[in-house]
Order: C-alpha cells, then sequence, then structure tokens
C-alpha cells in the first residue's frame, strides 16, 4: 500500500501501472505543482535486476532535456520503495487515441515528427529506448507528445545487465534483430516507430498472431508489402517511408530519425494530390506523369528493368519450397519439464516424458489423447524414462530407462499396460530411439554407445532375431551420432555427428542396412533433434547465438529455412511430426540460472542468490582479493563470451566475444582464457591484459587448446588439449613457449592445487591427480558428473546422486566425507563454482519449464 504522503509529495490518485511500476498522480507540496510518482512494485522492491533497471530509466530520461521527452525531477526512496518524480502530462496515451479511431494522416506525420526528434536527442546521447510503442507515447492537450518509460533504454558502455525471464517489450513491435536476441542500435526503435505509424494510420498492427510465437514467425517471415491493401488511402510517400522503416534488412532500413525528417517533407509536398479521391485530372495527371518518366528512361534503363523482372520471375517460379502459413497453440501448460515429445501415427495421441516433480530427476510417461483433451500417466517410477516412441501401427510404445548405471530399451504394449526389456545388451548410454515405418514394426535405430570408451555410433536392432548391429562409424575422437531418426520409406536413418568438442557438427544419412554415409549439411554448426517432414524434407533444431530455433531443409541438403524463430530466453526441441496432417509438434522450453553465494563459516549455511545471469552463463573463477568475477555466456554454435562483474554481481562488462573458461593470473593482472581467433573453429589459449584489455596468443594450432589454469609462479599454463589425437593435460612455458605432456592415459578440466605441488583433472567420471612436473598419477575419488572445486586440505563437490543436492568436502588426510550444507531437492547445484574465503560462488538452474506445442499449417 502507497502511504498517502511520500518525502514531499502527497499522494492525490492512481494514474495506472505498467511491468515496472505503479504510477500516481501527486502534488509537490515544496514547488506546488501536479507530478507523476513511479513506484517499484512491492513485490519487485528486494529483486535488484528490477531494482538497476528501474534505476536506469530515470538516469536515462533524466539525462534528456527535451520537449517530447518526460521530464525527470527526481528518483528517491521511501521506506524501502524505489520511486521516481516526473513531469506529469495532462493527456491521454497514443494507444487510447488509436483504440478511439485510425487517425488522420496530418496528425500522423505531425505525432511522428515529434516522436523522431525526442528519439534523436535519445540517439546523438547514446540511449536506445527498445520498447518504443502506444502505450509509452504520450499526447497532451495541446497535442504534444512525450516519450516516457526508458525503463528498457541500454546506454552504450552501459554495463551489461542481467537476462530478464520475460521477453524485453512487447512483441508485436519488437524488431527482427531484437527478437533473435542480437545487439541492437537506433535502427531498432526505427522499426518499432514504424510499426506505430501503421498502427494509427489502420488501427492494427501490421505483425499479428493469438500466440507469441506466431507473432514472432510473422515478423521475421511474412512481408510488408502484403499489408499494401490496408493503406489503399493513405499517400505514396508515406507509405514508403513506414515500409522503410520496417526493412528486415537493417542496413536498408532508415539508419537514423533525421533520414525520416527528411523524406517527411516529401509526404508534405505531395499529399494532397494523391490522398484525394479519384477524378478524371487526377487520372490525365497520373498517365501523364508516368509516360513523361518512360519518356526520359533511356534504352539502358528498360534493357537493365527487363533483366530485373526475368531474374524474379525465375527466382519466385523455380523455388522448390514456398513459405508456411501456419497457427501455433500451447496443448500443455505447467511449470514442469518436458524432454521429448511423439506423435502416434494416427495424430491422435501424444506420448511424452515429463517430471514427476518440479525440478526432480525423475521422469515418467505420459500419453495425452487429443480427441478427448485428456491426460494418462502410463509409466509411474523413481527412474528415469526417456525419448518415448509410438509403433507405426501405434499399439506399442518404445523407450528409454535409466536405473543408476543401468540404460535399457523397453516397450510396452497399450492395450495391456505391460512392458518388456529388449535384450539389446549392455549400454554406457542411449541418447535416441526411432520405429523403423515397415510393416512388420521390427526394426529401432539406436543413438548409443556400448562404454564411455567408444563415441556413440547409430545401431539398427532387429526385435524379431533379437539382434542388434553397428550401422554407423564415427571417428574414435567424435562425440558420435546422436538423434537418429528413420526416414518414412525405412530406408534411411538421419543422424547428427558431432565433433570431439561436442559442440558442433553436421547432420548424415545412412542407408538401411547397407550402411553407406552421405554427409546432408556442411555448416559444422551446433544442430539437435533432426526429424523427417516428408519423404524429402527434414526438420531439425538449430542453436545459433544461444537461441534454438526450428529449421527445415532437404534431405539431400541445401539452404536452411526457419520454420519458427524461438526467443531469447525459450528454445524449441523435440519436434515430431503427424504424418496425417503434417502438424508439427515441439517443445518449448524457458531455462535460467542463478548466482548464489554460500558463506561456509555461518552457523545456518543458506545460499544467497546475488545475480540472475541467464541461460546457461556460469562463472569460471574470481579475484584473489575477492572484487571481480569472471563468467561466461553461452552463444551457442560460436561457443561463449567472456564478462566480468564485481562480487555481488554489478557492474557487468563484457571482456572479450568469443572467450570461454578463465583464471585469474596469481597476482590478479592477467586473465587466461579459453577462445576462438576471427575464422578459426577451433580454441586456443588466449592471455589478456586485464587493465589495457590486449591480448596475446599462447597457443595457435590445429587442434582444441582448452580450459587453462595458471601455475603457482605464474610462469606456466596447464590445459586440456587433444593435439595427441585424446584429450590430455598439458603445460606450456611463457618463458620459452615450450610444451610438455603431463598426462597419457586421459585428462580433462585441470585445476591446481592451493601449494601449487599438483595437478587434479577429470577422466570419464573419475578424478585423478598428478605432479606438476608429471609422472606417476594417483586415483583420487569418482566424479560421478558433480561439480568440484580444490581447497588446501581437500576438495568440495556438490553429491546429486540422490534426490537432494548436498555440497560435501572430502578431507586428504582422513579420505573422509563431510555435508557441509543440505541444498535440497533442486538439481544443478553448482553448475560453474569458485571458491572465495568463506564464499563458496556457484549457478543454480533456477526455471526449467516447458510445454508442448502444436504448429497447424494453413
Amino acid at each position: 500500500m502507497i502511504p498517502k504522503t511520500i518525502s514531499h509529495y502527497q499522494i492525490l490518485s492512481k494514474l495506472g501501472e505498467g511491468g515496472m511500476g505503479e504510477v500516481y498522480l501527486a502534488e509537490d507540496t515544496k514547488l506546488k505543482r501536479k507530478v507523476a510518482l513511479k513506484f517499484l512494485p512491492p513485490h519487485l522492491t528486494k529483486d535488484k535486476e528490477a531494482t538497476e533497471r528501474f534505476k536506469r530509466e530515470a538516469q536515462a530520461a533524466a539525462a534528456l532535456n527535451h520537449p517530447n521527452i518526460v521530464t525527470i525531477h527526481e528518483i528517491g526512496e521511501h521506506e524501502g520503495q524505489i520511486y521516481i518524480a516526473m513531469e506529469h502530462v495532462d493527456g491521454h496515451s497514443l494507444r487510447e487515441e488509436i483504440e478511439t479511431s485510425p487517425i488522420e494522416v496530418d496528425m500522423v506525420i505531425d505525432i511522428t515528427k515529434q516522436i523522431c526528434e525526442g528519439l534523436e536527442k535519445a540517439h546523438k546521447a547514446d540511449i536506445i529506448h527498445r520498447d518504443v510503442k502506444p502505450e509509452n507515447i504520450l499526447i497532451d492537450n495541446d497535442v504534444r507528445v512525450r516519450i516516457l518509460d526508458f525503463g528498457l533504454a541500454r546506454m552504450k558502455g552501459v554495463s551489461k545487465l542481467t537476462k530478464e525471464s520475460s521477453t524485453l517489450g512487447t512483441v508485436k513491435y519488437m524488431s527482427p534483430e531484437q527478437l533473435r536476441g542480437e545487439e541492437v542500435d537506433p535502427r531498432t526503435d526505427i522499426w518499432s516507430l514504424g510499426v506505430v505509424m501503421y498502427e494509427m494510420l489502420t488501427g492494427e498492427v501490421p505483425f499479428k498472431g493469438e500466440y507469441e510465437q506466431a507473432v514472432v514467425y510473422s515478423i521475421l517471415n511474412e512481408e510488408i508489402d502484403q499489408k499494401r491493401k490496408n493503406l489503399m488511402s493513405v499517400p505514396l510517400d508515406l507509405i514508403d517511408v513506414i515500409y522503410k522503416s520496417m526493412r528486415r534488412d537493417i542496413h536498408g532500413r532508415y539508419q537514423s530519425v533525421d533520414d525520416i525528417l527528411i523524406d517527411f517533407n516529401k509526404v508534405g509536398k505531395r499529399k494532397k494530390s494523391i490522398v484525394s479521391k479519384p477524378s478524371t485530372d487526377a487520372f490525365l495527371s497520373k498517365t501523364q506523369y508516368f509516360k513523361s518518366g518512360f519518356r526520359n528512361s533511356n534504352l539502358t534503363k528498360i534493357i537493365l528493368l527487363l533483366i530485373i523482372i526475368v531474374i524474379i520471375t525465375i527466382y519466385f517460379t523455380a523455388r522448390p519450397r514456398r513459405s508456411l502459413r501456419m497457427n501455433i497453440k500451447a496443448l500443455t501448460k505447467s511449470n514442469r519439464n518436458v524432454q521429448s515429445v511423439d506423435i502416434s501415427s494416427d495424430g491422435k495421441a501424444l506420448v511424452y516424458s515429463a517430471e514427476t516433480e518440479k525440478l526432480s530427476e525423475s521422469y515418467n510417461l505420459f500419453i495425452t489423447w487429443l480427441d478427448e483433451d485428456s491426460t494418462d500417466q502410463i509409466t509411474n517410477s523413481t527412474n528415469s524414462e526417456q525419448c518415448p516412441r509410438w509403433s507405426p501401427k501405434g499399439d506399442r510404445i518404445a523407450f528409454i530407462r535409466k536405473a543408476g548405471e543401468d540404460v535399457g530399451i523397453y516397450v510396452m504394449s497399450i492395450s495391456e499396460k505391460q512392458e518388456e526389456r529388449l535384450p539389446t545388451g549392455r549400454w554406457d548410454y542411449i541418447n535416441k530411439i526411432d520405429w523403423s515405418a515397415d510393416e512388420t514394426n521390427s526394426l529401432l535405430a539406436i543413438s548409443g554407445r556400448r562404454s564411455s570408451e567408444v563415441p556413440i555410433a547409430v545401431y539398427l536392432y532387429s526385435i524379431e532375431k533379437k539382434q542388434c548391429k553397428q550401422l554407423s562409424k564415427p571417428l574414435i575422437t567424435d562425440l558420435g551420432d546422436i538423434d537418429c531418426s528413420f526416414s518414412p520409406d525405412s530406408e534411411t536413418i538421419v543422424f547428427f555427428r558431432g565433433v570431439s568438442t561436442g559442440i558442433s557438427g553436421d547432420l548424415f544419412r545412412i542407408s538401411v542396412p547397407e550402411g553407406k554415409e552421405r554427409q546432408i549439411t556442411f555448416t559444422h554448426s551446433d544442430i539437435r533433434d533432426v526429424n523427417w517432414l516428408s519423404e524429402k524434407e527434414l526438420i531439425y533444431c538449430w542453436n545459433q547465438n544461444s537461441i534454438v530455433s526450428l529449421y527445415r531443409t532437404t534431405s539431400s541438403g541445401g539452404t536452411p529455412e526457419l520454420i519458427i524463430q524461438a526467443g531469447s530466453n525459450w528454445n524449441i526441441s523435440s519436434p515430431s511430426v503427424s504424418p496425417v496432417s503434417k502438424s508439427i509438434f515441439y517443445i518449448e522450453s524457458i531455462i535460467n540460472y542463478d548466482v548464489y553465494r554460500l558463506d561456509i563459516s555461518a552457523e545456518k549455511k543458506i545460499p544467497t542468490k546475488i545475480v540472475h545471469l541467464g541461460e546457461y552463463d556460469f562463472i569460471w573463477d574470481i579475484s584473489h582479493d575477492g572484487k571481480w568475477i569472471l563468467f561466461t555466456e553461452d552463444i551457442g554454435e560460436a561457443g561463449m563470451d567472456l564478462w566480468i562483474c564485481d562480487s555481488l554481481g554489478q557492474n557487468q562488462k563484457l571482456l572479450r566475444k568469443n572467450g570461454g573458461a578463465a583464471r585469474w593470473s596469481p597476482d590478479s593482472k592477467y586473465i587466461i582464457l579459453d577462445g576462438r581467433q576471427p575464422d578459426k573453429s577451433k580454441r586456443d589459449i588466449i592471455l589478456l591484459d586485464f587493465l589495457t584489455n590486449e591480448e596475446k596468443i599462447i597457443t595457435d594450432s590445429e587442434y582444441d587448446d582448452k580450459v587453462p589454469c595458471w601455475s603457482a609462479d605464474g610462469k606456466w599454463i596447464i590445459f586440456s588439449s587433444n593435439r595427441s589425437g585424446n584429450w590430455e593435460i598439458w603445460k606450456k612455458s611463457l618463458e620459452n613457449n615450450s610444451d610438455i605432456q603431463l598426462t597419457y592415459q586421459g585428462g580433462d578440466y585441470p585445476a591446481l592445487s592451493p601449494d601449487g605441488k599438483w595437478i587434479f583433472y577429470t577422466r570419464e567420471r573419475d578424478i585423478y591427480k598428478t605432479s606438476i612436473d608429471g609422472g606417476q598419477e594417483s586415483y583420487v575419488f569418482k566424479d560421478d558428473g558433480s561439480e568440484w572445486f580444490l581447497d588446501k586440505a581437500g576438495i568440495y563437490f556438490f553429491d546429486q546422486s540422490t534426490d537432494t543436492c548436498n555440497l560435501c568436502f572430502l578431507h586428504f588426510d582422513s579420505n573422509t566425507i563431510k555435508v557441509i550444507a543440505e541444498l535440497g531437492g533442486a538439481r544443478l547445484w553448482g553448475w560453474g563454482r569458485v571458491k572465495s574465503g568463506n564464499y563458496i560462488y556457484f549457478s543454480h538452474l533456477e526455471q526449467l519449464e516447458s510445454n508442448i506445442m502444436m504448429v497447424e499449417f494453413q
């Protein structure tokens, strides 16, 4: 509840509210004037991220003194509630004006000019609004326009702000580059202004949809030319301004609002003759205009025009595929995670794997009957059941079950609800299974591996003969062949072959049963969940800049075509195509991490959240004075970006694009990291001067060198490399540039002991150590995929082997394990972790939600 008096402001009434605050009309008792007070909502008062964003709004707007921008008088705080005192505009919003009726052309031009002048002031101050929409435009009683709500503005040079759990801005007004999660500049505001102009003239936005993803698809794929019929009575020059403001190619768009103002002068000169009702004189005038144009044209221009027409005609008539028009809707709405989904051959039922409890490790199988709109749980175990697949006849479901280290393939009869384990042999890991479409239903494709010492391969299992044979032949150094999928005619299996790093690779197809392989794509990128759209087309999920969207291509290769664009905080996975309707079912997932700090010296060891990093971001190191944290942001197939922030998560700054695992030097003057150089896919070790930001390439080879750390004296760099054919631990002298191999039986993710004498590293699921000079290695303890880090007396690690997660400590001297803190049942504590003094910093999977979506093509 807001009190009646705040400082020297007397609250009079409530004006409204938005995502970032509530607004009240108040009287400034000192200056005897009315003001608008904007308060951070009470439930967000303790949210540092929202508070920072709220303060930024005031700082950005207060720096702008312009008649078309709402004036900020003061930013203050009262009893823990932060507020901004701003100019009160006696009028209404542009939204209210539009909802009354479409606005006259003269007024549209006048309003747009004023918006341009306000944005011009902001852009010259390196401030981008990023949320231009009718709700943020006020019009007073004298038709003077004010821009407000710079809460989403981003000033150039300002530290990177944390990601949000919801999409920034309003989707209908967002530019394509915003939707793709790319960097924005003033041209993003120009796109949004184009949408606002269109809406003022027509009463509706140009890109629409019943669901957010449908709007996104419309913005990224539909042509603005298709909307021309709604602008029949609008001056042609004004239409040109709108179209140029909303060009999808950012380089073809207006580069500044100054350019829009210049073109508006043309509109003012011509609009009367163009807008007037058709008449004989007007018709003759246009005819004479076109005749005059042709008389002034020379033969060369005519020939060039004809050539362009021919090229365009050939392009549009020769294209093998046409754009898809579609309707997207959610089939499930829950806050639990769904891992995989499959539609039955008759298109009537979905089977999927989902959490039994939020953020648990147990996944069971469910069937949703689309005709009946009902859902049945068909398994009920404490194990993890994944990748369910309908048989072609729809009478059985095959699935993978993981119980501890035991992995098996099961088949369940739908009518009898009885399951049977198939005798496929021992598996260390299975990624995916898929039925063949032949009438016998007797073949299963399996992407899996028999042991951790071999790459994942595609296997073919005959249910009738109970025989399993390896079909694909990946290199021993590859991650292997995942996401296998049978073609509709059962003669081909498509799969993704990942390289040794597991980040990137390409699609392949292999004939059944001959085993002849053929590469389909050559993008060397992060592709996932490939499936068949038809006998000649594939669909798959493609991770670009940490955004996983849905694409299609021909089964023989070709240019990928975007089907559904994901957002900056949600991704797409597990596409499944209905053979009946050709509808696509897929999973939409939201993933977010938060960073916590734990005081291990406190009596009650309760983690405290300090910052929200976002999707797939995690901590690498903290400076020796405890002031600066190094963390990375996943950008998809390109790797990671390296960032820095203070110990409370504030003052974030980008250190290096394509920079990964990083460690501070003993004197905190330098940072050693792994990163990619321009035009190079492999990672090198790079030395970065913290003060000057100058970098030096330490390793420059055709192999991957990664995860570096320092020797205690700062003279050597220890790192992992695959230059010998396997991942091994190496060290390199910074004085004479010599390289020394330290391990010969495998090693990864090295870490130096605090006394500088030992190197600890992982191999498979175990932790070993060896001397800083190499030699005899010794076993330390079983890793089991937990996150661990070193201390003088032992190893801290997160034990997530049961339903609860514990922070534990292994004492070297006694070889005993002690539970330091009980963190509860939520999984993935410790993804990225570091210790500084009595504090341990680590990331936590805070939000993992997913829903099943359906795309219907029109």
